[in-house]
Order: C-alpha cells, then structure tokens, then sequence
C-alpha cells in the first residue's frame, strides 16, 4: 500500500539551503537596531514565504495525479486571505463548497480503501502544517512592518528638533 504524501521529499532542505531559514531565525531573534535593518529582514522572510508558495502549484498538481485526484475533492491555492497569503485548501467538487465535511466523510467511510484514507490523512496533516508555517511566517512580517514604522516615526521625532 503507498500513502501519498503533501509535501515533496526535499522542499524543506531546498528552502533551508536557498533561504537560510535558520540564519533568518537568528537574525529575528538578534539584536534589530534600526528600521533598515528591519526592512531586510521583512524582505528576506517574504522571499522565503514567497518561495515556499511558490511549490504550491507542484504539490497540488502531484496530488492530483495520484489516486487521491480521482475523488470528489479537490485541493487548490486559495489567495483570497485576509491576511494577504495563499493557503492550500480543500473544495468540494460536487457543490463547490469548502471541502472539509466532504474531507471528513470520504477518511470516515470504508467503502474507500485503507490507501485512500491514510494518504488523505497523510496529506491533511501535512496541509495544515504547511499553512501555518506560511500564516507565522506572514505574522512575523506584519509585526516587522509595523515594528519598522514606528522605529522611523521615533527617529523622525528625535530629528525634528527635539534632541535626546
């Protein structure tokens, strides 16, 4: 029995060698004294972010061609967040609705066989911590944002005449 999996074997080592998640990590975690620096970081981590969305397509489009694409339910990049990211989500094909109830009934129902119901667990397991490390990374860029204005609105207070 093969359980199909979410995530492609080598993504998480090809993001750590292409965007030094970790060093990403420590510099967030270091010593942040000016608003430029910030703003670097913030970038770095978009590009990391970005790039993690960029397998996207790959890995609904792998999905999809597995036995796990021949059932009434259909994994997709949804963009529409109101936190300005893209997430995998499921959708229903029969009613065009979220995918979730129809995701619980097909794992539930043992008319499918064992090999369908593991992967679609493999793979829920696998989407849902691929959507949070994308959601963390997009809080921490927030939090940069803004940490970054108000940085440059206390530098321009102190060199609009009051000096500390």
């Amino acid at each position: 029995m093969k359980i199909y999996a979410l995530i492609p074997e080598n993504m998480y080592r090809d993001l750590a060698a292409k965007h030094n998640i970790n060093g990403l990590m420590r510099n967030f975690f270091g010593e942040l004294s000016s608003p430029e620096e910030i703003k670097l970081l913030l970038e770095q981590i978009r590009i990391a972010r970005d790039g993690m969305i960029a397998s996207y397509p790959t890995i609904v489009r792998n999905i999809t061609d597995t036995l796990v694409g021949t059932l009434p339910l259909l994994l997709y990049r949804d963009s529409a967040s109101s936190a300005g990211s893209v997430y995998l989500r499921w959708r229903n094909v029969e009613n065009n609705k979220s995918g979730q109830k129809a995701w619980e009934n097909i794992v539930s129902d043992v008319s499918y066989s064992d090999e369908v119901r593991k992967s679609l667990v493999q793979i829920e397991k696998e989407r849902l911590v691929l959507n949070m490390q994308v959601s963390i990374l997009t809080s921490i860029m927030r939090q940069l944002s803004e940490c970054a204005e108000k940085m440059e609105k206390i530098d321009e207070l102190c060199q609009g005449g009051e000096h500390i």
